[in-house]
């Protein structure tokens, strides 16, 4: 919950805000310490159903073309030191998303003579400040993937669209773990090159790279051989990993990457896969189960601000030099996330 402290502890307060769910006067009430009588259309409320439940919430009913009489209530209830709560959308926000986690922000108090356009811009900007403040609290990639990774446990997490590998959410943590110590091992340095397809290899290798804190360049294999090395050039890369089958079956397409790739040290996931022992395995298969994925990030992983940079993007240098893109893991998160949470 934000802004608690911009709620009057007494007298009247008309409350407006955005309507996203059939819960929004739920999450309302929940947050705010004083009785919210909520006003609601009229249609609705006359549900038999439902009005014996809003009755003992004291609900409003209002309908358009007939709204006087709720009107003179309303002015009455805050004349009399009340809470009211409205929406002036009319209906729900229907943006074809739904919220996993869930922000009421109360905003400052407004005079009330603001007009309507005025009332909708400041609605609009709490949206924006709640979602904002919101994204400084998520988890760093690697860690929010290990929570998913471990709901998954031994269901279903990871599958090639070939058909011909398919992981379970214990197995792909155990990979992911066991390739980032030997990245760890053969970079030092911060920013780690991947030229593979997409794939389950091409995703272990994304998350072990950056369970490891270092920041993953996926390198478009279709670029022109300028554009490729002017990405590897402005992103500083040393080391690219890739697949020695991947690169055949490029060859055999005609793409030809040996130039591109001659100007670094180039690791095969074929020989890093060989290195790992089946005791190795069977040990961070047994922490995978065991611990929680908290204590998993803090055993194999590196601390990470949500603010350090996750991925440099790179355009197609088509019209020109290959511009790069700087992701932090706080940007990745908020965009994975599916809408903005609920002001009030």
């Amino acid at each position: 919950m934000l802004g608690f402290e911009n709620l009057p502890g007494q007298g009247g307060v008309l409350m407006l805000g955005n309507h996203i769910s059939w819960l929004d006067w739920a999450m309302v009430q929940i947050a705010c310490p004083r009785p919210v009588r909520f006003v609601m259309h009229r249609e609705i409320y006359q549900r038999w159903y439902l009005k014996w439940f809003l009755d003992l919430f004291g609900v409003i009913p209002i309908a358009g073309g007939h709204s006087k009489q709720a009107l003179e209530q309303i002015n009455q209830l805050l004349r009399d030191g009340e809470v009211v709560c409205l929406f002036p959308e009319g209906s729900i926000s229907r943006n074809t998303q739904l919220r996993g986690d869930v922000i009421v922000a109360f905003g400052k108090p407004l005079p009330i003579e603001t007009p309507a356009h005025a009332l909708k811009s400041h609605v609009f900007e709490l949206s924006i400040d709640a979602w904002e403040q919101h994204t400084r609290t998520l988890d760093p990639i690697p860690l929010a993937w290990l929570r998913t990774a471990k709901r998954r446990g031994g269901d279903l997490c990871l599958a090639d669209a070939q058909g011909d590998t398919t992981l379970s959410g214990y197995k792909t943590m155990t990979g992911v773990i066991a390739f980032s110590r030997l990245i760890e091992k053969r970079s030092p340095e911060s920013n780690i090159g991947i030229l593979l397809p997409t794939s389950s290899a091409g995703a272990i290798t994304n998350m072990a790279t950056l369970l490891r804190g270092k920041t993953v360049i996926n390198l478009n294999y279709t670029a022109t051989q300028t554009a490729l090395h002017s990405a590897v050039g402005k992103a500083a890369i040393k080391t690219v990993y890739t697949s020695r089958r991947f690169l055949k079956k490029l060859q055999q397409k005609g793409i030809d990457l040996s130039e591109a790739l001659a100007q670094v040290e180039v690791i095969y996931l074929e020989d890093l896969k060989e290195e790992i022992g089946g005791f190795t395995k069977l040990l961070i298969m047994t922490a995978s189960i065991l611990l929680p994925a908290r204590l998993l990030f803090a055993l194999f992983g590196q601390p990470i601000r949500l603010e350090q940079p996750a991925a440099i993007l790179f355009s197609s240098g088509s019209e020109g030099e290959p511009k790069g893109v700087v992701l932090s893991h706080r940007n990745i998160m908020a965009n994975g996330l599916r809408c903005p949470r609920h002001p009030s």
